[in-house]
């Protein structure tokens, strides 16, 4: 001890962790030593800050210091110095509640994880093994799970909300490893390199514990943010928008290297509820789907965790409005008995019923069906297939038209496609007006969901709207970006018999009025809100729906979207699905002449559309529409609130504001070669209730 501070930093390391082995021994090494050999060297001091002052230090900041760019070396002593604080509180509680005792044993075992790691760096691999093997005797039998604790959070910050945001996080320290190990082991550095924020009062960012966990392992965020007098103080309710990351630490003792055990043993996946999303370990795993805030799962996250033992870092980057709700666990597929995790559609199309004619769909005689399914297998592809069965009818699947069969490889995900098709018709479909009636204008079928030598079958029901030619119908199609997205359709009125299309009709192609939605309203509200009551008719008999001589349409986009960018592309594919299907039973659809239209949000899209696509609109309609998202709320709203802006590259900030500026309608409203027509509902007109105002058309 006396030449601790004399010998070679190896040396010394491996002195320092052979006294480790005697717990709670005269000979440990003290805080005292360490600290003289971290200044002898011209170390930083370990630093051990946080909101309640002196404390223990995660085992987080080790891991982040591995996985940085840094030299790991100095913060080997302030691990070892924590190791050894741990060791003798452990053996101290050996007599203690068994309460405190697994907490303290569950503090040392993580620490050593996290030294054996490090030690792994430095090529130290018969310590680091004996390091692991001493962190696993702390795990009690039936516990070698990998577990997700520590959870931190860096943040909040105030967040654009277009599709392509700024993350002051990453823009200030380069990569989140930099950003931990930065936050809790040098604490110096990071008093010179503050992240700015107005949600709080510091005007600061803060790396805090989190608590707020229920029962159930959901995370429940709500930043102790004053929104109201945010709101006021700016005259912007895009500070409601926040965003930051949480930070949480997994262990596990566990390593598999035997390929033959990978099927039985390697069956840990990841399952993420909420992020937008997640890393583990700096590496991007989860491809969650971006637009919406929901399920992420994987299969590769746990292989990569219990191919490893040690403690991994698991970031999930969070975005909510004012509260948020997070969870991540990991879920044994030999628990289930299943290598594979499937969900209901998100989207079905309804079932049309024409008088007289087979036709099941707006689609034709059958129509596509998308199952969400991931691959909780480790190695080797996943093979699946569809099937279908129903109480009042009979169906079944075909190979899908849209996606074409394949694999899914371990871990991903992806979806498995079929064509639906109503085999028991009967004459002109009657079998099917049966069904639906029994089923109070609804169909009930039960999906099947086998894959290959990858457990049991997984069923799902699944509802169907009957819907007839006079009322509004929902498909679903494959978009631009390979995603399942759905629209609303009514054909015209002068078809809504329900008889079909005659030969006299053969030739006609209908023009197309594509009805955009505001916010948070659905395809099917959006449709049937072009309804009227004929004049002289009978009130009683209610409306009718639709336009005549053209089809409506309503196309929609899943998730957070405007009618800008992708929406747009949405828009005008519903558009090329309809002209495709509507040929056989129904009037064909022309998607060269189209009329835009649209109210509150879609208005804007309306003069989107109809400036981006000039050459097919002939009649353009914005209803309460505005001409630029940024001057309407608090839309597209990028850097004006974000006082980390200055950290963003001028570079990427110059595209951001450029992506923007190609939706300023009012900058190309020269490009529409028809009138447009402006109509502007107020508060004064008190004869129309807002939400309606779609109605003047």
């Amino acid at each position: 001890e006396s030449n601790i501070g004399r010998i070679s930093f190896d040396r010394s390391v491996l002195l320092c962790l052979s006294l480790l082995l005697v717990p709670a021994s005269s000979s440990t090494p003290s805080s005292g030593q360490l600290t003289d050999l971290a200044q002898q060297r011209g170390w930083p001091p370990c630093q051990r800050k946080d909101r309640a002052g002196a404390a223990e230090l995660s085992p987080l900041a080790f891991a982040a210091a591995r996985l940085s760019d840094w030299d790991i070396r100095p913060h080997i002593v302030c691990l070892i110095n924590e190791v050894t604080q741990a060791t003798v509180a452990a053996t101290k509680a050996a007599s203690s509640s068994t309460k405190v005792r697994r907490s303290r044993l569950n503090r040392l075992r993580k620490l050593r994880l996290a030294l054996a790691d490090c030690l792994l760096e430095l090529d130290e691999r018969d310590l680091a093994e004996l390091i692991y093997k001493e962190a696993a005797s702390t795990v009690e039998s039936g516990d070698a799970a990998p577990s997700i604790e520590d959870w931190h959070r860096l943040g909040w910050f105030p967040i654009g909300t277009g599709e392509l945001d700024a993350d002051p996080v990453l823009s200030a320290f380069g990569s989140l490893p930099n950003a931990v190990a930065t936050v809790m082991l040098r604490s110096e550095n990071f008093d010179r390199r503050k992240l700015f924020t107005e949600l709080f009062y510091s005007s600061t960012m803060e790396w805090t514990p989190v608590d707020t966990i229920d029962s159930n392992g959901v995370i429940r965020l709500a930043p102790e943010v004053s929104w109201g007098e945010l709101v006021n103080s700016l005259g912007s309710t895009s500070a409601l928008e926040f965003q930051g990351w949480l930070i949480g630490g997994v262990y596990t003792t566990k390593e598999i290297n035997d390929a033959d055990d990978h099927e039985t043993d390697l069956q840990w996946s990841l399952v993420c509820d909420g992020p937008a999303a997640v890393t583990v370990d700096d590496v991007v795993d989860l491809s969650a789907d971006r637009y919406m805030r929901g399920r992420a799962v994987s299969s590769v996250a746990g292989r990569l965790l219990t191919n490893r033992r040690g403690v991994h870092l698991l970031a999930a980057r969070v975005r909510g409005k004012q509260a948020a709700a997070v969870s991540c666990r990991f879920v044994s597929a030999a628990a289930t008995g299943s290598k594979f995790r499937a969900w209901p559609p998100d989207f079905l199309p309804d079932l049309l019923l024409l008088e007289g004619q087979d036709a099941a769909f707006l689609t034709g005689a059958s129509a596509p069906i998308f199952v969400p399914v991931v691959s909780l297998r480790t190695t080797g592809a996943l093979s699946c297939r569809l099937d279908c069965s129903g109480d009042k009818i009979d169906c079944r699947m075909g190979p899908s038209k849209l996606i074409p069969s394949k694999d899914l490889a371990p871990g991903q995900m992806g979806f498995i496609a079929g064509d639906l098709q109503l085999t028991g018709g009967g004459t002109g479909g009657k079998d099917r007006r049966t069904a639906c009636k029994a089923s109070g204008d609804s169909l009930r079928l039960k999906l099947r969901l086998s894959c290959k030598d990858s457990g049991p079958a997984q069923e799902m029901q699944v509802t169907l709207r009957c819907r007839s030619p006079d009322q509004s119908v929902l498909f679903t199609f494959v978009d631009h970006d390979g995603s399942v997205q759905r629209a609303a359709a009514i054909a015209p009125i002068e078809w809504q018999g329900g008889t079909g299309r005659s030969q006299k009709s053969q030739a006609v192609r209908l023009p197309i009025v594509v009805s955009l939605h505001g916010t948070s309203i659905k395809p099917e509200d959006q449709a049937d809100s072009h309804k009227f009551i004929e004049a002289g008719g009978d009130a009683s008999a209610g409306y009718r729906f639709g336009i005549s001589g053209a089809w409506l349409l309503a196309p929609s986009r899943h998730g957070a979207h405007n009618w800008e960018g992708p929406g747009a592309l949405t828009a005008m594919r519903a558009v090329e699905v309809l002209a495709e299907v509507a040929t056989v039973e129904l009037p064909a659809a022309d998607p060269d002449r189209l009329v835009f239209l649209g109210h509150s949000m879609g208005g804007h899209g309306a003069l989107v559309l109809a400036t981006h696509w000039p050459g097919r609109a002939i009649g353009v309609a914005s209803l309460s529409g505005w001409l630029r998202k940024e001057d309407y709320g608090d839309n597209n709203v990028y850097f004006r609130h974000d006082l980390s802006s200055w950290q963003v590259s001028p570079k990427l900030k110059s595209i951001l504001e450029a992506a923007n500026a190609e939706n300023y309608v009012d900058s190309h409203l020269t490009n529409i070669k028809v009138s447009i027509n402006f109509l502007d509902v107020t508060a004064k007109c008190v004869s129309t209730v807002y939400f309606f105002s779609r109605l003047f058309i």
